[in-house]
């Protein structure tokens, strides 16, 4: 009986989307334009997807293949003059962006000859498909608004369900080595430490103090994800005005387990993915209504949790903020945007205030600087371990900040293996920050293409959607005891006798058994990556980039703004952050259904509905 609602959502969606496919089927095989062009379309939407998809797996090949063929339907393709050279400008862009993305990983380690071909049949086809899709978008102007309050009611219930399904499978919740040490922080008199940031970990304090047990902090964010995805889901049935949009944004963020699991997980990542969408979800309310949904109480408060948790849950929130902040001004203005002007610097200066004089009076232990320089880090290592070139002065530095068998360990996809591995030498670093900037920098400029090489490899998951990547990060589970990591120097652990203690889930009772190995056994479909393949971040960045193209051509600055947020994030992992955690970079995937709303957005039209 729990299950029925869901059991007939999900039934009338997959009759939906057959239905979709049919008649997507019927415009792609127009008659008018025969039955050779139709064919050469299939043919070069294979051979594209054949490029795209890693190890020729079957199932992406269709995918993509489906998804192109719609994007070249025939009642669309007109290939006149109305295609108007903006969109074969973007479409061009976009096509040299994703076969980009779409590139193996030891692309750039084999003849360019041997894939020459493929790459301009894949160059064309993506190209022309954006193309044919933007000048539809152009040409579709047609925007209805439909009810809010009767879907956003329904979706809260489905969503309910599934995240007491999970939460009682999950009880008290799934421990992490970060967030062991951030129980233990709570839990004892010794200084709090701002390797995992202290606003985080003060929501954490706070919750434990209604309930002292990891399950509050689980129930907060439940909640959260409840309240967010139920408005998200209905936004995109209201405003696409097509209810099947909606039900597959259900089956991505409820039935699919990475989201539901991860509002189980106790971690920083998940409040602030949280916490980013509402902030996209807002801007898009608020450019639509030129700033007046900001009006409502409601939507104040919220908007002002999700700027401030932007924040404070991450290190790199903060630059978006202050971005966002100073764009606002000048793509927005003040006259009907104050709010939120008011907003982002009520949260820019709680940064402050908790990273000045709190973390100063409360006597808060910062993290090691290796946090700080983790590209340079990595890429050194990457320049050493591929045989680069040193001279004299770079050798006697670097033989004392990694050891040989430190350098061994290197692996572009966990970072961890340098920084926190045995014979690296993170004092000599603390202890002289301008030294290791000029030697890292004299490094990478005496051995240019192993450090692009070694960047590239930093920087892979973001963008190329054929990137190995740690499998592991999309799924966890519990498993206990969690030991306790400290994240301080052995002479701070020393002189204040930190002495922390390992996790027992026994102390805090368990969730159902049999509910756990069912969710188990569903979850194990999620491990193939030719699944997890269309969760990783690079088909969808450039998606995004692409559209932020289109519209910085047109002079649509306001549209702009609600897209930025996502691209400054990934900026931030870009500049700063070597192969971003998974968890990571789950904002971009969702967020791209915050730019398909928003190029929904009637130009220059004020709506007057605040839902």
């Amino acid at each position: 009986m729990i299950l029925s609602p869901i059991a007939n959502k999900l039934s009338g969606f997959l009759f939906k989307m057959i239905n979709k496919l049919r008649d997507q089927w019927y415009n792609f095989c127009n008659p008018r334009l025969g039955w050779g062009l139709t064919i050469i379309r299939i043919i070069v939407s294979l051979i594209t997807a054949i490029f795209a998809v890693p190890e020729n797996k079957m199932f992406g090949i269709v995918i993509i293949s489906i998804i192109l063929m719609s994007m070249m339907r025939s009642r669309d393709l007109k290939i006149t003059k109305r295609m108007i050279v903006v969109d074969w400008i973007v479409g061009i862009i976009g096509g040299l962006l994703y076969i980009v993305t779409f590139l193996p990983v030891n692309y750039f380690d084999t003849s360019i000859v041997s894939h020459i071909v493929l790459s301009l049949i894949s160059f064309g086809t993506i190209s022309f498909a954006i193309t044919n899709v933007l000048h539809k978008l152009r040409n579709d102007q047609d925007y209805k608004i439909l009810g809010f309050y009767n879907s956003y009611w329904k979706y809260v219930l489905l969503y309910t369900i599934v995240i007491i399904i999970y939460f009682v499978a999950y009880y008290p919740g799934i421990m992490v080595m970060d967030s062991v040490n951030q129980w233990n922080q709570i839990h004892h008199l010794y200084p709090w430490n701002n390797w995992h940031p202290i606003g985080h970990t003060a929501v954490l304090w706070l919750t434990s103090k209604v309930w002292d047990n990891p399950a509050s902090f689980v129930i907060l964010q439940s909640v959260v994800y409840v309240t967010l995805f139920s408005y998200f889901a209905t936004l995109l049935k209201q405003h696409l005005a097509k209810r099947w949009v909606g039900y597959l944004f259900f089956v991505l963020t409820a039935i699919v387990p990475f989201f539901p699991l991860q509002a189980m997980i106790v971690v920083k990542d998940t409040l602030f993915t949280y916490a980013f969408l509402f902030f996209g979800l807002a801007l898009f309310q608020i450019v639509r209504t030129h700033g007046q949904w900001l009006h409502r109480p409601v939507a104040f408060v919220f908007t002002l949790l999700s700027v401030t948790g932007i924040s404070i849950f991450r290190s790199n929130g903060v630059p978006i903020v202050l971005i966002m902040f100073l764009l606002s001004i000048i793509i927005l203005g003040l006259k009907n945007y104050w709010r939120l002007i008011i907003i982002m610097a009520f949260s820019i200066c709680g940064y402050f205030v908790i990273n000045g004089p709190v973390i100063t009076n409360f006597h808060i232990f910062e993290p090691s600087k290796t946090e700080s320089y983790g590209m340079l880090i990595q890429i050194d290592a990457g320049i050493i371990y591929n045989k680069g070139t040193l001279n004299l002065q770079q050798q006697q530095y670097f033989s004392k900040l990694m050891t040989t068998q430190n350098i061994a360990g290197y692996q572009p996809t966990n970072i961890d293996a340098i920084k926190f591995g045995a014979g690296f030498n993170s004092e000599l670093l603390n202890n002289n920050t301008t030294k290791f900037k000029k030697e890292s920098i004299s490094l990478i400029k005496n051995n240019k293409l192993k450090a692009f090489k070694a960047y590239k490899a930093q920087t892979a998951v973001l963008w190329n959607q054929n990137v190995k990547y740690r499998a592991g990060n999309f799924l966890r589970d519990k498993y206990n005891p969690v030991p306790a990591s400290y994240f301080l120097t052995t002479r701070d652990i020393s002189k204040y006798n930190i002495k922390y203690q390992a996790f027992n889930y026994d102390n805090y009772g368990s969730g159902s058994s049999r509910l756990h190995a069912i969710l188990g056994n569903w979850q194990s479909m999620f491990e193939n990556q030719s699944v997890q393949y269309w969760f990783l971040p690079g088909i969808y960045l450039i998606m995004q980039i692409t559209i932020v193209l289109w519209f910085v051509l047109q002079g649509m600055w306001r549209k702009v703004l609600v897209i930025l947020p996502i691209i400054g994030l990934a900026g931030t992992y870009m500049l700063a952050i070597p192969a971003p955690d998974i968890r990571y970079v789950q904002p971009i995937l969702l967020y791209t259904f915050i730019s398909i709303l928003v190029v929904k957005i009637p130009n220059n039209k004020v709506i007057s509905k605040l839902k």
